[in-house]
């Protein structure tokens, strides 16, 4: 009786630690020599909270593709802690940053630019890239 007991605990956590995997494409072109990120993110209490994924320091030009997955592993760890802990493996891919528009035009707003400023520049910038049918871009400094 104790040895079934102890196999269909085995089975159980076997089959709730899952594998998944998600990908999300931004649309933006992924930058050369595939800049990769990978970060741990956790999900506590059942999914109340979780993990914010900071990327800003290590992809300046932002995020091409966003990959999630949780392998056994983390599912493993999320059987032990009882789901009060539950990891994710992200894999972030930077994106190219201003070489997927080499030659089109730049629009500036300044930090400190008042709202009739950011609305004229974005206004430009939008007559522009409907009259020529071509991207522009809009680039707002931090």
């Amino acid at each position: 009786m104790r040895r079934r007991s102890g196999l269909a605990l085995a089975l159980t956590a076997f089959l709730v630690t899952g594998c998944y995997h998600q990908v999300v494409h931004t649309g933006a072109t992924p930058a050369p020599g595939n800049a990769v990120v990978k970060k741990t993110a956790g999900i506590f209490f059942f999914g109340l909270t979780s993990a914010e994924v900071n990327t800003t320091a290590d992809c300046p030009s932002g995020v091409a593709v966003i990959e999630t997955q949780q392998t056994f592993l983390n599912g493993l760890v999320s059987v032990l802690t009882l789901f009060i802990y539950t990891p994710r493996t992200v894999t972030i891919t930077c994106a190219a940053g201003e070489d997927s528009a080499p030659d089109a035009p730049v629009f500036t707003i300044a930090t400190n630019a008042s709202t009739a400023e950011a609305e004229t520049a974005a206004r430009r910038a939008f007559e522009l890239a409907r009259r020529s049918n071509e991207p522009v871009i809009l680039r707002y400094l931090r």
